[in-house]
């Protein structure tokens, strides 16, 4: 029970070793649906989707200053948000709310 144990903090324990997941995740969903319905506009949409996590990470180490790649030594709550609005913003904007609300559950 990690909730028990004196000075744990997820977003130093859990998360870091999560987001390299959390980012494939993300990515993989958007390659999804441009495979499940190949058009010009399901790729026109997986592109910012595929881009944004990655520059998520990159931007937030370089405010950390650490190497652009590197695996964050924290990850904290706006990460995440962004990681997930991010993700569905191209689904938000051509109104897919229940796409976009079947993703942020997943």
């Amino acid at each position: 029970m990690p909730h028990f144990i004196e000075q744990y903090d997820a977003s130093t324990r859990v998360w870091t070793r999560a987001a390299p997941f959390v980012v494939i995740a993300i990515t993989s969903l958007a390659v999804l649906g441009v495979v499940l319905f190949p058009s010009a506009d399901s790729l026109l949409a997986a592109v910012p989707v595929v881009v944004a996590p990655l520059l998520t990470w990159m931007i937030g180490n370089l405010l950390r200053r650490r190497p652009l790649l590197a695996r964050p030594g924290r990850v904290g709550s706006a990460d995440l948000v962004v990681w997930t609005l991010l993700s569905v913003a191209p689904d938000l904007v051509r109104g897919e709310w229940q796409v976009a609300g079947a993703v942020v559950a997943l």
